[in-house]
C-alpha cells in the first residue's frame, strides 16, 4: 500500500490542510450536483427545470474540464 505524507508548517497553511482533509467531501458534493442536474434534465416534465438541468450540467462540466477534473 502506498503512503503519502502531507506536512503543513504554519497556521497560514490551514486552508491547504482543510482542502487535503476534506477532498472526498468536496468530491461527494460535486457528484451530488451532477446527479441533481442530470435528474432535472432527464426526468423533469417541466420545461424550465429541463433547461435548468441542461444549463447546470453544461456549466459544471465546463468548469470541471477547465481544471482537468474527471468524475
Amino acid at each position: 500500500m502506498a503512503k503519502v505524507i502531507l506536512e503543513f508548517d504554519s497556521f497560514e497553511d490551514r486552508d491547504d490542510l482543510n482542502l487535503a482533509l476534506n477532498g472526498s467531501k468536496y468530491y461527494c458534493v460535486l457528484v451530488g450536483l451532477m446527479e441533481h442536474y442530470r435528474k432535472l434534465y432527464k426526468y423533469s416534465e417541466d420545461e424550465e427545470e429541463i433547461k435548468e438541468g441542461e444549463k447546470g450540467l453544461a456549466t459544471l462540466n465546463e468548469m470541471l474540464n477547465d481544471h482537468e477534473i474527471f468524475l
